[in-house]
């Protein structure tokens, strides 16, 4: 759960970089996900809409993945941002089990 986005305006472009240092493996091995929601009285956040951030580009160790996108709703949502292991051999995203959220 990382908090309340900076204000923009309907149809403002979002944008999100996220540099992660993956050990040896690539980019192409994790799915990276910014999660839009909002609080509930009875829940902490509540999903409201998921976007794929894209590999970017290599910076020394790390990869930078980043997100733009046109935001087309009104209010204040919050985000969180999800790390999880990518191939195509598993036969879900979440087969493995393995989930980092910030």
């Amino acid at each position: 759960y990382c908090g309340l986005m900076p204000q923009l305006n309907n149809n403002e472009i979002f944008h999100l970089q996220l540099e992660v240092f993956l050990n040896g493996l690539s980019a192409e091995d994790i799915h990276i996900e910014c999660v839009l929601g909002y609080e509930t009285p009875t829940v902490k956040f509540k999903k409201f809409v998921c976007y794929k951030l894209e590999f970017s580009k290599t910076i020394n160790d790390n990869c930078l993945f980043e997100l733009n996108i046109p935001l087309t709703e009104n209010g204040l949502f919050d985000y969180e941002l999800r790390l999880y292991p990518s191939h195509p051999a598993l036969a879900h995203p979440f087969e493995m089990g393995y989930m980092l959220c910030i």
